[in-house]
């Protein structure tokens, strides 16, 4: 039998059963809209998180920890001062320094406004694929009008016109992880629908929780 020319998967490091839940993190960039943290590890990969909305940078945690800490995985982590859908005036800042800092196969993961965030962020981050749960395209209401009126209160036009997730934005290869019974999510992720790296995966019955379905 011939050898198997298969890439291996990428593993996480031996958890280190020592480390604690909430490790403290590296701060690489601080600003009006959002935080960088770097948790350290010693994985042959790295996560890249964006928050949910209601995360906030005061607080020690992030998306992800303490279970990358327990995995020893290498964590960079975009943590929110408020539900600001990760506007390009810092968020453009954060992924330049993200990308400046690839030192090895990066994956994009967020959920709802974290999903919007790795997608629209992702690529150019330098993220080699984004894993997004119930995203937005956008928050204009303008674009969004009856269907989904969820985030509206949230929309800035200095901040968030033109802001869509777009072809350009997105990684090499991206999935979109969402209910289609969530009409609001079902039309989120249709506004994308023209994006060929973007790959829809349906769970149903799941609602907005597909972070959780899929934890």
């Amino acid at each position: 039998m011939g050898q198997d020319s298969t890439p291996a998967r990428p593993r996480p490091a031996t958890p280190d059963p020592a480390m604690p839940p909430h490790p403290e993190p590296e701060i690489l960039f601080d600003g009006e809209d959002m935080q960088l943290r770097h948790y350290r590890g010693t994985s042959d990969f790295r996560l890249l998180t964006f928050d949910i909305m209601h995360a906030r940078a005061g607080r020690r945690g992030a998306f992800g920890v303490p279970l990358t800490a327990r995995l020893g995985i290498d964590h960079l982590a975009v943590v929110p001062k408020y539900p600001c859908w990760y506007p390009r005036r810092e968020a453009e800042t954060v992924a330049l320094r993200i990308a400046a800092l690839k030192d090895r196969p990066t994956i994009a993961y967020g959920a709802s406004m974290g999903g919007y965030g790795a997608l629209k962020w992702g690529g150019l981050a330098g993220a080699d694929c984004a894993i997004a749960c119930s995203p937005q395209a956008t928050i204009d209401p303008a674009t969004l009008g009856r269907h989904d009126r969820r985030y509206a209160p949230h929309f800035r036009a200095d901040l968030h016109g033109g802001m869509q997730v777009r072809a350009t934005d997105l990684p090499a290869h991206a999935v979109a992880i969402h209910d289609p019974r969530e009409g609001r999510d079902r039309f989120q992720v249709g506004l994308m629908a023209g994006i060929a790296t973007l790959h829809p995966v349906a769970a149903p019955f799941t609602a907005h929780a597909t972070a959780q379905c899929v934890a």
